[in-house]
């Protein structure tokens, strides 16, 4: 008889084919005999298909394949050393930060706003010397060769009016 395992999937192809003969539409006149023998000669059709396939080497078992793993591979950091002057570490004492601090605060918004606009700040538009606000001076300066503006307080006034402008 048929043995039906994942090593004989023509044993599970004869079963289909004779359900699928013996489900057929039939007419009305048949008689029970006709169905038998239509699912006798589905299942012997099946199982020569089957032998045939074996004999052949036409069926190859299937090997279990364990699902694949994802392992991510660890890159490492990338480092740059930036070329050029860089800003100063932060200082509230520094000329720069003494003339933007001695503007009106709406003064220092809009010189933040426009340095924003310009994509060399992204902090928040608060009117506060901070870090961000004073690397973004400074880019603003290095982009425009102005960078020895920084050094005194009217040279920074100077600067910041052309960052208004």
């Amino acid at each position: 008889m048929l043995h039906l395992t994942k090593r004989n999937p023509g044993a599970l192809v004869a079963i289909a084919v004779a359900v699928a003969i013996a489900a057929a539409p039939r007419p009305v006149q048949a008689q029970g005999g006709d169905i038998t023998r239509g699912v006798l000669l589905g299942l012997v059709g099946g199982y020569s298909v089957d032998q045939y396939m074996h004999h052949q080497g036409l069926f190859q078992p299937q090997t279990e394949v364990s699902a694949p793993v994802y392992a991510p591979q660890p890159t490492a950091p990338v480092y740059y050393q930036p070329s050029g002057p860089t800003a100063a570490a932060y200082s509230q004492a520094s000329p720069d930060s003494r003339a933007f601090n001695s503007e009106d605060r709406q003064v220092r918004i809009a010189i933040q706003y426009n340095l924003m606009q310009s994509g060399f700040y992204n902090g928040a538009l608060d009117g506060v010397w901070g870090p961000a606000t004073e690397d973004a001076v400074f880019h603003y300066a290095r982009s425009h060769d102005q960078v020895a503006m920084l050094a005194t307080e009217d040279d920074a006034r100077q600067l910041f009016a052309a960052i208004l402008h």
